[in-house]
């Protein structure tokens, strides 16, 4: 606790000059508040154009009347959401994928009214009607709204550490940085493009829970952390993200009152509101080099998966903020940030260190440090403008304050004509199925006899396939790590085209569940596939394209 004690103190009282000093008046307020809106108007203007283009080149973002997609997750939402809008269950959804596993499971087919991801949720809320067009139309335009409430997440996050005026080049240059914008702009019908929101308005109200002196205040900003962080658990599902904030919050309680009850009352009323679930972080199937399946043992190849592929460090740097030369600048002013404030610092820690993370586990969590990169720019810039001031101080008499805080907003604001100027605004995510793909897709439904046929084709198009068509399918981004993946890819790479036959004829009837669950070796596994396949199956659609070939 005197280690505590000293690193408090140090923290309350280094740089007591005016230069380093953050004074909240109300001309701060005012000037923050007129970069906060121009952030989040640049949020929202950036989408807008990119739908704006999206409809002057219709036949390459169109399918028909019908807006197109930029992610394979997309069809997931998209699908569950019109299940919902039609009246149906997310299990009446589930139990047609991984098709015909599902089928055996008693929990999918007794309709045990499994909670649908917040996503899903609202399209289906605010779509005209289920159908795809209705469905898809409505999840690409609340994009630029989902926009807007992540800025003023962001800005709320930086905020209440006391730096409103850079809190507003953070939400700028975190939504308009290579990592977020590709993730967040038209057609990314996905969680992230509220993931980063959640995210700091979730560690924002811990820092407040945290620092604030009256219990009163505490406990009422540990609720607001606790409610966000379960809504964040609805949105993403990730419980991993909320156990970070309840240490972060564990850790000021410690630093900030040193009182023991109320350090483990409010982490324990966070976590308890939350309703977060301990999982191993390390059992995960991008950590994995094999999969085992009882008898069987397959190759991990999720090294395939773009967003699983690492990263070079000078990488990571040009997607923060466009160019290596600024994310040095911008990794100078954190660190200075974090000698300033190291309390605060640690308590952030996870939302700068993404960045670090993503040498390990691939470049799909990148995104989450890019608005700390800016807010560290923000800060080196505005410490180098308050020091010129500083200098001239003498001269300016009763008017410092007022011009240090206006030549601060000056700085700010130019930064976010730099974001503004260089960002990605007009460039494009194209598509991620071809229009005569979603075409096939969707003309598979009038002929596949409802759900009594089976679309059998390579997962990444499940999701799309069973959102456009409606029929079963084998496999799909959730559930490519299985033996029915394998066994697919084995039907399409042999060169007997019998071996195919009764290898989809297997899968579509015995699937996953005999895979899972068979204790024999490989040899006689496969004899048990040539016995079985004259036996009566349902209808399959063969779904071959060029982009799997």
């Amino acid at each position: 606790m005197s280690v505590l004690a000293i690193m408090t103190e140090w923290h309350e009282k280094m740089f007591q000059n005016s230069q380093f000093t953050q004074k909240i008046t109300s001309l701060t307020i005012l000037l923050a508040v007129i970069l906060g809106i121009a952030a989040g108007f640049m949020n929202f203007q950036a989408r807008h154009i990119n739908w704006q283009i999206w409809e002057q080149n219709k036949s390459e973002f169109f399918f028909e009347e019908t807006p197109l997609f930029t992610t394979m997750d997309a069809g997931f939402f998209l699908g569950i959401a019109g299940h919902l809008k039609s009246g149906q269950t997310v299990d009446d959804y589930k139990s047609l994928r991984s098709f015909p596993s599902n089928q055996y499971d008693p929990k999918l087919t007794q309709k045990t009214e499994r909670s649908p991801p917040l996503l899903a949720t609202t399209i289906a809320y605010f779509a005209e009607d289920s159908s795809p067009q209705s469905l898809l139309t409505t999840g690409n335009k609340i994009i630029p709204y989902t926009a807007i409430i992540t800025a003023i997440a962001v800005i709320i996050a930086f905020g209440v550490t006391g730096y409103w005026l850079e809190a507003s080049v953070a939400a700028a240059g975190g939504g308009l940085s290579i990592a977020y914008y590709w993730r967040s702009s038209m057609g990314r019908i996905d969680t992230d493009q509220l993931n980063l929101g959640f995210m700091y308005f979730m560690f924002a109200m811990v820092m407040c829970a945290g620092r604030t002196k009256d219990i009163k205040w505490g406990l009422f900003f540990t609720v607001l952390a606790g409610l966000t962080a379960r809504l964040f658990d609805s949105w993403y599902g990730k419980p991993e993200l909320i156990i970070m904030a309840a240490f972060a919050l564990f850790w000021l309680s410690l630093v900030v009152s040193r009182d023991w009850r109320r350090i483990l009352g409010l982490s324990a009323l966070f976590v308890v509101i939350s309703g977060v679930r301990l999982n191993n972080p390390f059992n995960s199937i991008y950590l994995l080099t094999e999969l085992n399946y009882h008898n069987f043992v397959f190759s991990s190849v999720i090294s395939t998966v773009t967003e699983a592929s690492q990263t070079a460090f000078t990488e990571i740097l040009t997607r923060m903020t466009g160019s290596v030369l600024v994310s040095v600048f911008c990794l100078l002013g954190m660190i200075f940030w974090a000698v300033r404030h190291p309390v605060m610092a640690v308590a952030y820690a996870p939302l700068a260190g993404f960045a670090l993370f993503t040498i390990v586990l691939g470049n799909r969590a990148l995104f989450y440090s890019a608005p700390f990169f800016w807010f560290g720019g923000a800060y080196l810039a505005v410490l180098i403008t308050r020091l010129a001031v500083y200098q001239f101080s003498s001269r300016l008499g009763n008017l410092v304050q007022a011009f240090s805080i206006s030549a601060s907003a000056a700085s700010c604001a130019a930064l976010l004509l730099f974001i503004w100027v260089t960002g990605p605004v007009n460039q494009l995510a194209r598509p991620s199925i071809p229009v005569p793909i979603i075409k096939a897709m969707s003309e598979i439904k009038p002929m596949s006899e409802g759900e009594n046929s089976v679309v059998a084709s390579w997962w990444d198009y499940g999701y799309a396939s069973r959102f456009l068509n409606g029929a079963p399918t084998l496999h799909d981004g959730g559930g490519s790590a299985v033996g029915t993946t394998y066994f697919f890819a084995r039907a399409m790479v042999t060169d007997d085209l019998h071996e195919t036959a009764a290898i989809l004829r297997f899968l579509v009837r015995d699937g996953r569940h005999l895979i899972d669950w068979y204790e024999g070796d490989a040899g006689g596994f496969y004899q048990l596939i040539k016995a079985r396949q004259t036996r009566p199956t349902r209808p399959i659609f063969l779904v071959l394209t060029g982009e799997m070939a």
